[in-house]
């Protein structure tokens, strides 16, 4: 058999395997989905995100879903940020009293998805409210009045607390214990055997130990790594990735290494939750030291390059103004799991750069966060980045998102992975080859695969020529996820390639055995 090498470069999927702290895997994360405010259109009798109803959504890629935002005014009253335009737009309160019992719809169709959903509120921890008992106390009767109600039947109090500060702490905490204390008192509407949740939204390496210390109020610490944009003052770098670009510090990161940093400052894995990014970044312009611009990232820069993407702009935006039209080169880092193009033009002012998450980062973030063993994921945002007009055609509804389905399947996939599973309906919902563990590797390494029904199979390694080197599996396999074992113990050392065909399904990873 031959294999068309040059066809497989466009679609290899490489993951490297990296040293970090060891945590046992967490097959059932939980994804966060976060909705957004302003997006949500409110007719009567319902709520719809833009022109789509919400019960034409796949709900299913999340386990937990969180509205972004409320908000207090000066004496302690809800309102509701109604517009984006990146700035801070609340709504008056009574007319937030309507979007919240408009909503309640949404809340129970939720819940009849066997999903939870908590309101978030947005809110500075300077806040006047949070330095007094009456302060604190007016803030705990309206969140019970907004959140525990049997009028709007969310299933908890989510907080985004920017800008944090540490001198501020000692108020947030006392008022995290409060909340916690009267929540307890109360029962989530999506399981009245269990209490109303609190989470929070967090950033920054040196309120790790603070967090730490006021996680037994939470029930999840959600980092902000969505917003790992870079500080742009050395280098143009990559828009969250999953590994260290070499360039690590407070305002340069990645995914991995924040898991790291947050973990060994003692905030239980099984409380954390890193950020599944669904963004995307443009540049323009930049000097490095060769003449050329922001054409690539890792470049050191001279002069910055500008960003040409504002905050209004959505996610999918790019794909209409940038990647369906793109007439230059798909780039994978697979070292980082980053995907980005470049435009490398007459003069540096004309060089773009543009910074974007896919489906192969995705799913690989996804993968990565249960390595990890810690609780799970969060998405920023659902649907509001992803469902407008603009996108219709290209996206007529979540369950055509891919972003969306690839978190969807590799969570499936994940439960799918522990044995002993009965429910039919988390049988895989795709075919899927899983980088192989551990890797690099000395004489054996597991390969895993999951397939959605009964299907031939074959399981092959070759070489970088193309030559067989080992068959794995092969035969028919009813649905299911599997693992199958190679003992190289005779291979000399190197790089080599091993594909799974599956039915009409062909997918080729590589894997690196060093002795």
């Amino acid at each position: 058999m031959k294999i068309h090498w040059a066809i497989l470069g466009t679609i290899l999927s490489i993951a490297t395997f990296h040293n970090a702290y060891s945590q046992s895997p967490n097959p059932y994360i939980k994804v966060y989905g976060y909705l957004t405010t302003w997006a949500l259109k409110m007719n009567v009798g319902a709520s719809n995100y833009e022109n789509l109803l919400y019960t034409d959504m796949d709900w299913d890629a999340c386990t937990d879903y969180i509205m972004f935002a409320a908000h207090f005014d000066t004496s302690g009253q809800i309102t509701t940020q109604i517009t984006w335009d990146g700035t801070l737009s609340w709504g008056a309160v009574g007319e937030d009293q309507i979007q919240q019992s408009k909503r309640r719809f949404l809340n129970d169709y939720i819940h009849s998805k066997g999903k939870s959903i908590q309101l978030c509120f947005f809110i500075k921890s300077n806040d006047p409210l949070l330095a007094t008992a009456s302060g604190r106390a007016v803030i705990i009767k309206t969140v019970v009045d907004s959140v525990v109600s049997s009028k709007n039947q969310y299933d908890g109090v989510h907080w985004d607390i920017e800008p944090f500060s540490l001198d501020d702490s000692s108020n947030v905490k006392i008022f995290l214990e409060q909340m916690r204390d009267t929540l307890n008192k109360y029962h989530r509407w999506d399981d009245t055997t269990k209490k109303p949740m609190q989470t929070v939204a967090f950033y920054g390496t040196a309120t790790g130990p603070f967090w730490a210390g006021a996680s037994q109020y939470l029930d999840a610490l959600l980092h902000m790594s969505y917003n790992m944009f870079g500080s742009w003052e050395t280098v143009t770098w990559y828009n969250a990735p999953l590994y260290s670009t070499g360039y690590e510090s407070e305002n340069i990161g990645s995914i991995d290494a924040y898991t790291t940093t947050y973990l060994n400052a003692g905030i239980p894995a099984k409380k954390l939750v890193m950020a599944c990014p669904f963004n995307y970044n443009a540049y323009q312009g930049g000097t490095t030291s060769g003449g050329e611009g922001c054409y690539a990232p890792l470049l050191a820069m001279s002069a910055y390059p500008i960003w040409i993407n504002n905050g209004s702009e959505m996610y999918y935006t790019a794909w209409n103004k940038w990647i369906d039209t793109a007439t230059t080169t798909f780039h994978h880092d697979t070292s980082r799991v980053a995907a980005w193009i470049g435009y490398n033009n007459s003069g540096s002012t004309n060089d773009y750069l543009i910074l974007f998450q896919d489906t192969m980062c995705v799913r690989q973030i996804i993968e990565r966060i249960s390595v990890r063993g810690i609780q799970g994921a969060m998405i920023w945002d659902i649907p509001g980045a992803y469902i407008n007009n603009l996108n219709q055609t290209r996206h007529p509804g979540l369950a055509n998102d891919h972003l969306l389905q690839a978190v969807k399947k590799t969570r499936l996939n994940l439960l799918n992975s522990v044995t002993n599973i009965t429910n039919k309906n988390l049988l895989p919902v795709e075919v899927l080859l899983y980088q192989n563990y551990p890797n690099p590797f000395n004489s054996s390494t597991i390969i895993s695969f999951s397939l959605p029904s009964k299907l031939c199979i074959s399981l092959q390694v070759y070489d970088l020529l193309g030559r067989k080197v080992a068959t794995i599996a092969s035969g028919e396999l009813s649905a299911g996820s599997y693992s199958r074992q190679w003992n190289a113990f005779n291979i000399p050392s190197g790089v080599y390639l091993y594909q799974l065909k599956a039915g009409s399904y062909t997918e080729t990873k590589k894997l690196i055995l060093l002795r």
